[in-house]
């Protein structure tokens, strides 16, 4: 499993990622504003950062009805999809940029979305559930499974570790990068591993201030069986918007210990 933060962003995530994630919900929330009522639920993004840092391109598949501001025709909807979304929601977050590095809806229609129109969903959103191509991605997806599987629990501690080391610029972490790996029927890692950006092992700081990394140690670290119904998070708010980087989640938070 793979936990990473980082200083660069608010969120801890990657600047593109964070980019991204943001357009995403504020095209959800147009939708249901109805400043653009023709908004489905599934919507796809992709930021890409030029090297100085500039958002350079910006890719959306929106989820459309089948009709847009009374307009039917495939080529028609695909331009007044790209109009209103260049002025209500790309302009906003990202100031202005060339037509020609804006594409939405490339490939026409998207009438059919979710689950019917993308063979299901679980496991089909390991990188975006995570921090996007910028890190790597380790064990299998999320969803669908309980505290009890590493590949979500350990991946929601990994995050946690990280988020602590990097906010707290352990050893100057600008980000941290942190590997778990364990054998089936062991209750501890085989394997704890953590890097800074300037490529500074800090796996002995880890490992003394998480000396227990056994599921049910991680699961009462993290609360993540004291689900109740006036709870302030749910496992199903994790299935839109990713994993990581809104403060309702408790792997987001910073753990109680020092340098």
């Amino acid at each position: 499993m793979v936990g990473f933060a980082t200083n660069e962003t608010k969120s801890g995530l990657p600047r593109e990622y964070e980019a991204a994630r943001d357009l995403c919900l504020l095209i959800q929330e147009l939708g249901r504003s109805g400043i653009t009522p023709w908004v489905r639920a599934d919507t796809k993004t992709q930021v890409t950062l030029a090297a100085n840092g500039a958002i350079d391109r910006v890719v959306i598949a929106v989820q459309h009805a089948d009709e847009v501001d009374g307009e039917r025709e495939t080529q028609a909807i695909q331009w007044r999809i790209k109009e209103a979304l260049t002025e209500h929601a790309i302009g906003p977050l990202f100031g202005h940029l060339p037509s020609d590095h804006v594409t939405v809806n490339g490939t026409g229609s998207f009438v059919i979305g979710g689950a019917i129109g993308d063979a299901g969903v679980v496991g089909r959103k390991i990188v975006v559930d995570a921090y996007g191509p910028h890190v790597p991605v380790g064990g299998g997806a999320y969803s669908g499974k309980d505290p009890t599987k590493v590949d979500r629990s350990a991946a929601y501690m990994a995050r946690y570790i990280a988020n602590t080391a990097a906010r707290m610029r352990i050893r100057g972490a600008k980000s941290v990068t942190i590997h778990i790996a364990y054998c089936i029927g062991l209750q501890q890692p085989e394997m704890v591993a953590a890097v800074t950006n300037d490529g500074m092992d800090i796996s002995d700081w880890v490992r003394s201030r998480f000396p227990d990394l056994s599921p049910r140690a991680i699961a009462e670290t993290l609360g993540l069986w004291r689900m109740a119904p006036d709870s302030s998070w749910r496992f199903q708010d994790t299935a839109a918007f990713g994993h990581y980087g809104r403060d309702m989640f408790p792997w987001e938070k910073i753990a109680p210990v020092s340098d």
